[in-house]
């Protein structure tokens, strides 16, 4: 059987599945009975679901509940590094984390969201507070203001009209106007920052990774408030986050450059 849904045509069976999946994703390990409610299908229909996918791996039983099993991470793992730019930026996201002493990041733009794919962390960077794979607002972090500006003009209003401007925190923008302006601001500057519009007590500074018309992401940095901060938070890290995403562009652009030959 087959639905109509954002103007093609799916079906409904493998819209159950991934309500499945998507359900165990955000409530955790689950009985049949309360995943059939969460979904709205018979527990006869949820259960030949789930058991086609325990027989693939995709979903483990454990004490009368189902949850994802690790082959997601296997095929997400596959998947992030399929992206060139990941494989390509890895050695200077760990350059760039060891000379901030803070926790750098590398996000790309899917569906109008910002998606970290890669970190690096040193022993005195923050406590994470970033998910790789995660879905997240691309108007209220650096990673996402920095990839956004240089979108084209008619694919960030159809995002900001899609996504709306909710709000994280007190700092979050929320203006449609205000935005604009600070995307400007950020194709002058060459990066973004936040400054607590996601979490409150955390600063970013990113840089947008570019080569020809194609943004492939974003290389920054993430850390307490109180530590990026006066100079370091408007001057140094920008610069250093700058000469990263520089680089990253130069390695996609000439592959060579990675095996080092000139």
């Amino acid at each position: 059987m087959v639905n109509k849904h954002r103007g093609g045509r799916t079906i409904k069976a493998a819209e159950t599945v991934f309500d499945i999946i998507e359900t165990l994703q955000v409530e955790g390990p689950m009985q049949v009975t309360e995943l059939a409610d969460n979904v709205g299908k018979a527990p006869s229909t949820v259960h030949g679901h789930l058991t086609t996918l325990l027989q693939r791996e995709y979903v483990v039983r454990q004490d009368g509940k189902y949850k994802l099993g690790l082959k997601f991470t296997k095929l997400g793992r596959e998947i992030r590094f399929d992206l060139d730019v990941v494989s390509t930026a890895e050695p200077t996201l760990t350059a760039l984390a060891e000379d901030t002493g803070e926790e750098a990041w590398l996000t790309i733009e899917e569906n109008g969201a910002s998606v970290p794919v890669m970190n690096k962390t040193v022993d005195r960077s923050v406590e994470s507070v970033g998910m790789i794979g995660s879905y997240t607002d691309i108007h209220n972090s650096g990673a996402g203001k920095s990839v956004l500006a240089f979108l084209p003009e008619d694919q960030i209003l159809d995002i900001i009209e899609k996504k709306g401007l909710p709000k994280s925190t007190e700092h979050t923008i929320t203006d449609h106007e205000k935005l604009l302006a600070e995307l400007a601001e950020i194709r002058e500057n060459g990066y973004a920052v936040s400054d607590e519009e996601r979490y409150e007590g955390v600063r970013s500074v990113f840089s947008p990774i570019i080569v020809g018309e194609r943004v492939y992401g974003s290389i920054g940095v993430a850390g307490p408030a109180n530590r990026l901060r006066d100079s370091l938070y408007q001057e140094e890290i920008p610069e250093r986050v700058m000469e990263a995403s520089n680089e990253i562009e130069l390695r996609l652009r000439y592959p060579k450059f990675n095996q080092g030959e000139s």
